[in-house]
Formats: C-alpha cells, sequence, structure tokens
C-alpha cells in the first residue's frame, strides 16, 4: 500500500509512475486525494474543539474554586463533547474509505523496470545454459500425453475443466522436484523450510496485495473469512506481520512447498490449454 504522504506530495510524481502500468488510476488518486483533504479538515476541527474544551475545563475549575456559578460553560462543554463525538465518527469513516481507496492502488514500478504494452518490450535481464536446438519440438501437453505423465480428462472427471491429475512418472517427477528444490535451499543457501497453514485470514491476503484487487480469483470460506492460499507468498510473508525485527535477526530466508488454488476468473482470453493455467498447481516458494 502506498504512504498517503507520498501520493499527497508528489501526485504527478505517483501519477507518472503508474502511467509506466498502463494507467488506469488516476481516478483513485484524485478520490484518494479528496478523502485525504476531508480527513485532514476534520482532524483540524478536532484539534480546535479538544482545545476549547480543555481551556473552558480549566475556566470550569477555577470559577469552581471561587465557588461561582459555571453551568453555562459545562453547557458548552457538553455541546463540544457531542460534536467531537460526530467528527470522530466521520473521520474514522474517511480514515476506512481512504485505506481501501490506498489498498486499490498499483505499487509503483521501478524506473529500472523496462515500460512497453506487451511482452515484446521484456529484455533478458540474464541468461544460464545453453538453449537446445530441437529438430521436432513439442509442447509439454503432446508431451505429457506421449509419456503419460499427467490426465487431464480424468482430472475433469474428479474436478472439473482446468485441474491437474499427475500420474506416474509424473507425479513422481513432481515430488522429487519438489524435495530437490526445498533440499537445495535449506543445505547450500541458507534457508528454513516451513511448512505453514493451506488456509489464510483475510488480513493475511490484504498485507501480500492479492485482496481486495483479486479477490474474485481467490478461494474463500465466507463464514469464517479464511482464503485457500494463491502462492506460500502469502504465509511466509506474513509470518513476522506486525512484529519489528532487530538488524541481527535479518536476514530471514523461508522456503515451503504448498498446493496453491486460484480461480484464475481474470483468465479469460488466454492461453489455458494444458497445465500452465489450472486452479491447483504445487509450487515451491522463496522468501
Amino acid at each position: 500500500m502506498l504512504d498517503i504522504r507520498l501520493i499527497r506530495e508528489k501526485p504527478d510524481f505517483v501519477r507518472e509512475r503508474l502511467a509506466t502500468r498502463g494507467g488506469g488510476d488516476d481516478a483513485k488518486i484524485a478520490e484518494v486525494l479528496r478523502v485525504d483533504a476531508e480527513r485532514r479538515k476534520i482532524e483540524t476541527q478536532l484539534q480546535r474543539l479538544q482545545a476549547d474544551r480543555n481551556r473552558l475545563s480549566k475556566e470550569i475549575g477555577a470559577k469552581r474554586s471561587r465557588s461561582e456559578p459555571s453551568e453555562d460553560l459545562e453547557a458548552q462543554v457538553r455541546k463540544i463533547g457531542d460534536e467531537i463525538v460526530d467528527l470522530t465518527q466521520r473521520a474514522s469513516t474517511f480514515d476506512e474509505e481512504q485505506r481501501h481507496l490506498l489498498l486499490e492502488i498499483a505499487n509503483l514500478p521501478h524506473e529500472s523496470v523496462p515500460v512497453g504494452k506487451d511482452p515484446s518490450a521484456n529484455r533478458v535481464a540474464r541468461s544460464w545454459g545453453e538453449k537446445p536446438q530441437l529438430s521436432e519440438p513439442a509442447d509439454h501437453v503432446a508431451l505429457g500425453a506421449k509419456l503419460k505423465l499427467f490426465d487431464l480428462e480424468r482430472a475433469a472427471k474428479l474436478s472439473g475443466s482446468d485441474f491437474i491429475c499427475f500420474t506416474g512418472a509424473g507425479a513422481k517427477l513432481e515430488r522429487a522436484l519438489i524435495n530437490f528444490m526445498i533440499d537445495l535451499h535449506t543445505r547450500e543457501h541458507g534457508y528454513t523450510e516451513i511448512s505453514p497453514p493451506f488456509l489464510v485470514r483475510r488480513d493475511c491476503m490484504v498485507g501480500t496485495t492479492q485482496l481486495p484487487k483479486f479477490e474474485a480469483d481467490m478461494y474463500g470460506l465466507e463464514e469464517n473469512q479464511l482464503f485457500l492460499a494463491p502462492t506460500a507468498e502469502v504465509q511466509l510473508t506474513n509470518l513476522h506481520r506486525e512484529e519489528i525485527l532487530g538488524l541481527s535477526d535479518l536476514p530471514k530466508k523461508f522456503v515451503a512447498y504448498t498446493p496453491c488454488f486460484r480461480r484464475e476468473a481474470g483468465a479469460a482470453g488466454r492461453e489455458t490449454r494444458g497445465i500452465i493455467r489450472v486452479h491447483q498447481f504445487d509450487k515451491v516458494e522463496l522468501v
């Protein structure tokens, strides 16, 4: 979530950086600035009223010490108290509205990120190894069918479209790759293995920005506000949420294997053949 102070102090910079993502956030920026201005105006009024109440309370104390009547001042204090309650409620409403708007605004891309309308603008950061030259290349769907690595028809029988059922060597290969990646990073790169719950709370999903923007893509249990995690990044990133870590505690390096669950409600029109874009998949996550 962007800091409101950054938007308030550098709105043009924020708009410029967001435009590199394709734009579309100008109206949200304008609205969050409007709400921020209203909220700050109320804060100023609250401060003035609280100062007036404190001043009048002192005057009441002075009058009482001299056995003088203070009913008129007490009435003013009660009236101010009612105004403070009303303004505090309005400020709380604006706070919640501002928070919701800020959660809807995307993060700013780093200046080093190439700007482009489609993947053709991507730049190769680095490469490893040599790309093999295949005389008769085949995609993963054809290879999977030939080697009997997975069975999409029976997966559909069990769960509907866009699910995978790995079979035989395919199931063994997936399990071996999961173990290999976990062992590699725990033994050679200093990562701590975590086996987290697969269900996470709403505030965890907000903390890693899956919510509110991508809620339509998530599987949730509405009765208790739990979600099936779309990636173990959610669990690993939230392990130390709302904690302050000292420099001596850093770095924290975690690795976890979890199944991941996504509705892919926004995938209409994209290539969905095979096992690339599915509702459930296994992944080893590094944080």
